[in-house]
């Protein structure tokens, strides 16, 4: 069993977690916004066949609703894992687990956009891996299991 006393409070670790995952969303949004010409750039460049003749929707609409989609998972997985959701913090290591690699693959291409770009996808990258980290330690694990089993309690 865990040291800490049974209590619904967050530990802080868990707060600064979650304030760096607002953090990252923040600058996410921000960093769309500014890379948007840079994106639609690349996106020509490599598939200056999309879309196709009948595609419903422009390269520019296509885009904008891969990135809101992109930022309404992040957003729900926040505020499931700001509820004590043991699997929203699973789920999200396995999205580190995957977009770290990726991002790094595609690091070289980001260096030919904007340089505040760069500086935030790099500031981003640490947020959301110190996130991920804090989302893991010893406090975080005992809490989140205390949570499910209130959660059992309550039922």
């Amino acid at each position: 069993m865990t040291n800490q006393p049974h209590t619904a409070e967050k530990p802080k670790e868990i707060v600064l977690a979650i304030k760096l995952l607002w953090a990252y969303f923040a600058v996410s949004i921000l960093g769309m916004v500014l890379n948007w010409g840079h994106v639609i750039l690349m996106a020509r460049t490599k598939s200056p066949d999309f879309p196709p003749p009948n595609f419903p929707m422009t390269l520019e609409m296509f885009l904008i609703l891969t990135m809101s989609l992109s930022l309404t998972i992040l957003l729900w997985i926040i505020l499931k894992i700001s509820s004590s959701r043991n699997w929203a913090r699973i789920l999200y290591l396995i999205t580190m687990i995957i977009g770290v690699p990726s991002w790094l693959l595609n690091f070289m291409e980001m260096m030919e956009g904007p340089k505040m770009v760069i500086v935030l996808s790099i500031f981003a990258i640490f947020l959301s891996l110190g996130a991920c980290v804090l989302l893991f330690t010893r406090p975080s694990n005992a809490w989140f299991k205390e949570q499910k089993a209130l959660r059992k309690l309550k039922k």
